[in-house]
């Protein structure tokens, strides 16, 4: 019987820090065409209550799906972030109705190049991309073993009473990404490829081979078609695992 701790939580993505880091990293890539497209859809932005709030760039629009959700009905983006491939097998987790992230960006594109769809679409199928985009590579947005990323956990070099304690998800979400963002900037491939929808499947292809091989293989005791075996205690992310993890 699986006796690890869990913690709930409420399933984000990365961090708001995170999600305007691999925005402006995308912004870096847009033409000067493009760049005006950007300010022309955002020209009236609005908030998550619906007021005028003229965000300029992909950074700050990058979270714009997360503030919504938190004064929106609980279960009213339920699943969009993220899409739950099970990290022991190869066949895909659920997406109901076409919402989960990777159907929905592509979705979310169409949108987005049809200059027949109203402006206030557009402006919010590039919210919605921006963000999902990053969600995708965030590697428990593409794989989970069964304890849905509510692994309690501490990393070590912190102090380790329980308040302390994350859920691994969060510490995917916040604590090692920004690790990761101290130690250097993010950067692009020299040549980026052109987007096509195939693409997006390979993107969640490469996040969920992590979600294996970086996020769960190397906790101690895990084993697939196993779990991590009868614990009651949080586990600890060693110097180790956090090393791999920024990488």
């Amino acid at each position: 019987m699986l006796t690890v701790l869990y913690l709930p939580f409420a399933a984000q993505a990365w961090s708001r820090q995170v999600h305007a880091e691999i925005a402006r990293l995308a912004e870096s890539a847009l033409t000067t065409t493009a760049s005006a497209q950007v300010v022309d859809l955002l020209e009236e932005d609005l908030d998550r209550d619906g007021q005028p709030f003229r965000r300029q760039n992909l950074a700050r629009i990058a979270s714009w799906p997360d503030e919504i959700r938190a004064v929106a009905k609980p279960d009213a983006y339920r699943g969009w972030h993220l899409r739950a491939n099970p990290v022991c097998r190869n066949d895909l987790g659920p997406c109901p109705d076409g919402h989960c992230v990777d159907e929905l960006i592509q979705h979310y594109s169409i949108v987005l190049k049809d200059k027949t769809e109203p402006k206030r679409a557009r402006n919010e199928a590039l919210k919605w991309l921006v963000h999902l985009v990053g969600d995708l590579h965030q590697p428990l947005h593409a794989g989970e073993a069964a304890d849905h990323g509510r692994l309690a956990v501490s990393l070590a070099g912190t102090n380790l009473v329980r308040k302390s304690l994350v859920s691994l998800h969060q510490a995917w979400d916040k604590d090692l990404p920004l690790q990761a963002l101290k130690e250097a900037p993010l950067h692009l491939p020299s040549h980026l490829p052109v987007y096509s929808p195939v693409a997006v499947g390979q993107w969640m292809k490469e996040s969920y081979a992590l979600a294996c091989t970086s996020v769960y293989a190397p906790l101690p005791g895990f084993r697939c078609g196993e779990g991590l075996g009868e614990k009651d205690e949080p586990v600890l992310l060693d110097k180790a695992y956090q090393v791999q993890a920024r990488k």
